[in-house]
């Protein structure tokens, strides 16, 4: 673009440090021999050298950083880039970029992203509180411990490296192991969406799928007969002297075949074990409980009806604090120890094809009942689990209470003809 000659001048390094500009003003002097080349004048008092490419301003450097003749063959380099198709301007500023990101990268240390997943309110969100402890500890435990490979860049941690934190969990311990693989893939998805400098210096990371490890965390097998669960139920009752919550948790779960850890927090403030008008008696279970995917509803209180038998056992229970299974404000112990001790008193250490059984081998069993077979979509109601999608889904817009006690009763008869 042309400029008239009264705001053109040779320029030189002396013209640019000695001109005196009018105070507070922008002003912009072009040389006189090459077009395009500048000097501007800010409003503040900053000179700079400059490259104007038609309406584009180029700032080259301040004057105090590189002299005018710098400046200018700088200025001839922009020019002459430009007739070969090249923009050495954003070339520069793709370099700069560039170096900007692999400086950051060095500063977004593994440990770095990980103890801010971990310290953010975002982590598990929506998890009950438990969940959410188990996974940041196994984090702590298991990821953070590797001293060296956290205060690498989280680039350097390769997927093999991830691997090995999952396997120096105890292969015994299969669970914590998935566990681990939730947390560290709940980790990343946290970098992709909720840790602003993770984009700029990484883009979109990828989950990492473990698809190795699936042969080390495949789902359980195990359950247990009718015959095994009545025996594992008349040890569950000798054990009420003992400690009646532990008692009455074992014969709850047989009852009624729910998750561990919702029975573990049932309150007395829950139950309704007295009929009404509108409803038998019944356990409203909390949402928190009842998540898409795995409860009864989308994120609401379910209510399940609670049979004779329940009742009679929930009666049973000493109301010595807001847990109905604890004694206090403790909830009742479900560990390994409390495990093996109802194992060796009912003497059934496997489940009829040998495997070690556990808390969840008893959920297993009312589903892989006749029951399960003929009822799947009220077991599936009773138990807490809610299909995804399609007309299964639909099915359970409702609460069939009466459809639930029925089958909850049918269960009973079977654990107990005689009665």
């Amino acid at each position: 673009m042309p400029r008239s000659a009264k705001n053109q001048i040779k320029l030189t390094q002396r013209y640019a440090e000695k001109t005196v500009f009018e105070s507070g003003k922008e002003a912009f002097v072009y040389d006189s021999e090459l077009p395009g080349f500048a000097l501007r004048v800010q409003a503040s008092g900053r000179r700079v050298w400059m490259y104007r490419d038609g309406n584009k301003k180029i700032t080259i450097a301040p004057i105090n950083e590189i002299n005018e003749a710098a400046a200018r063959a700088r200025a001839i380099d922009l020019r002459q880039a430009k007739r070969v198709g090249r923009d050495l301007h954003e070339e520069e500023q793709a370099r700069i970029t560039a170096q900007k990101k692999a400086e950051a990268v060095k500063l977004l240390t593994a440990g770095y992203c990980f103890e801010k997943f971990i310290s953010s309110p975002k982590a598990f969100e929506g998890r009950t509180e438990a969940y959410r402890s188990r996974s940041l500890r196994l984090l702590r435990d298991y990821v953070l411990t590797h001293a060296s490979e956290m205060e690498k860049p989280l680039s350097e941690i390769a997927y093999t490296q991830m691997m090995r934190f999952v396997q120096s969990v105890p292969e015994k311990n299969w669970a914590s192991r998935q566990k681990l693989i939730n947390a560290i893939q709940q980790t990343y998805k946290f970098f992709r969406h909720d840790l602003d400098e993770i984009v700029p210096a990484y883009g979109h990371l990828a989950t990492p799928s473990f698809d190795e490890l699936h042969p080390v965390s495949r789902r359980r097998e195990d359950k247990l007969t009718i015959e095994q669960l009545k025996i594992v139920y008349a040890a569950a009752e000798d054990m009420a002297e003992q400690n009646i919550w532990h008692s009455g948790f074992f014969k709850f779960l047989i009852l009624s075949a729910r998750r561990t850890g919702t029975i573990r927090a049932m309150r007395w403030e829950n139950l309704i074990l007295r009929p009404n008008d509108e409803k038998p008696p019944h356990w409203r279970i909390p949402a928190e409980f009842n998540r898409k995917g795995r409860g009864a509803g989308t994120g609401r209180v379910q209510e399940l009806p609670l049979t004779p038998r329940m009742i009679a056992l929930l009666e049973e229970i000493p109301n010595a604090g807001p847990y109905v299974f604890g004694g206090g404000l403790i909830r009742v112990a479900t560990g390994s120890k409390t495990i093996n001790k109802i194992r060796e008193a009912s003497g059934i250490q496997t489940d009829q094809d040998g495997n070690p059984w556990t808390l969840h081998g008893i959920r297993r069993s009312m589903a892989s009942s006749r029951l399960g077979a003929t009822q799947k979509q009220i077991v599936d109601l009773v138990q807490g689990r809610r299909p995804n999608q399609g007309a299964d889904a639909n099915y359970f817009q409702g609460e069939y209470l009466e459809e639930q006690m029925e089958l909850l009763v049918k269960w009973d008869k079977m654990l107990f003809p005689a009665y």
